[in-house]
């Protein structure tokens, strides 16, 4: 086993996810080891993207799988963990269009397809012509449909198969789905906890630096 966690839990704690979101089932892995080291237990609760958000923020779960840096500004009841658990690429995705993706504002001649509830696309497609849905394969179909011309979100290549296949079962022939590169954005993400778990901050931290030097974060994420 990758863990090295040895203490006894002694408590649980629930914390929320995207449902459908490949990173987020990742980034679980690192917290389950994380948590473990520091004598605590964790279960998860996967809910639609903005969900997951209001349910931590509100405290009816203990914290939040993972998002961008910042996110306390809007959900000021989380607190950020301050130690990076993964990384986030947020892509272009069209059908056989092609353009120089250079920023959010390459995007702005098209019609945009974004995850509902996605903080950081909905602040920076702002103004522009965006549908908000709330899974990726609602926006892919979109997509397929041609009813917008781009989707921005945080989808892999291995999820894009993955949601493809799906499609082909049920959908007329897909084809010239790809994801442009470079990505939009490549940013770090982080933790959160409810602000009444807010004393975890500094222990989750030190665990988090350590498993960091190990490369025990990077090993997990790949599992």
């Amino acid at each position: 086993m990758l863990g090295t966690a040895t203490l006894v839990a002694k408590e649980t704690l629930v914390v929320s996810g995207a449902i459908g979101i490949e990173p987020h089932y990742q980034t679980a892995n690192v917290l389950r080891e994380a948590y473990g080291r520091i004598g605590i237990s964790l279960k998860f609760k996967y809910s639609p993207t903005a969900r997951s958000l209001w349910l931590a923020n509100e405290g009816f779960v203990d914290g939040e799988i993972h998002r961008a840096e910042g996110m306390g500004q809007k959900y000021q009841n989380l607190v950020m963990v301050p130690a990076p658990v993964n990384c986030s690429d947020v892509n272009a995705i069209t059908k056989g269009l092609k353009f120089a993706v250079d920023g959010w504002e390459s995007l702005r001649p098209y019609r945009i397809g974004i995850r509902r509830g996605s903080y950081l696309s909905v602040i920076n497609t702002k103004g522009m012509n965006v549908l908000g849905l709330s899974k990726p394969i609602q926006l892919i179909q979109m997509l397929n449909s041609e009813r917008i011309d781009v989707v921005v979100a945080s989808i892999s290549q291995f999820e894009l198969k993955n949601i493809l296949k799906q499609l082909q079962e049920n959908e007329k022939p897909i084809q010239n789905i790809q994801i442009l590169t470079p990505p939009l954005l490549r940013i770090p993400v982080f933790h959160y906890l409810h602000k009444k778990n807010s004393k975890l901050v500094p222990r989750l931290t030190k665990v988090l630096q350590e498993m960091e030097k190990e490369g025990l974060i990077r090993k997990l994420l790949q599992e």
